[in-house]
């Protein structure tokens, strides 16, 4: 079975992958085509960014939401917001 990029694709995934593979290429022509290089270049430093932004958030959310939660939330049980 072939792996990309960590992910176990079957005979049959990697046939309809071969069969349908323009269709990323069209995504990204359509998206990105009217861009010039320069702005490219800005916005995979945004995208950079952005994701450095991203890891570890979850963590701080969940964080913020037990430091935030009172004792009558948590007595509740089954009516939390959130279940972990």
């Amino acid at each position: 079975m072939p792996v990309i990029g960590g992910i176990n694709i079957t005979d049959k995934g990697k046939e309809f992958l071969e069969r349908h593979y323009m269709i990323g290429q069209i995504n990204i022509d359509v998206i990105f085509n009217s861009l010039t290089e320069a702005e490219v270049i800005q916005q995979i430093r945004i995208f950079g960014k952005l994701i450095e932004n991203v890891e570890g958030m979850s963590d701080k959310i969940l964080a913020a939401v037990h430091s935030n939660m009172d004792a009558s939330m948590v007595k509740r049980g089954s009516e939390q917001y959130l279940t972990y």
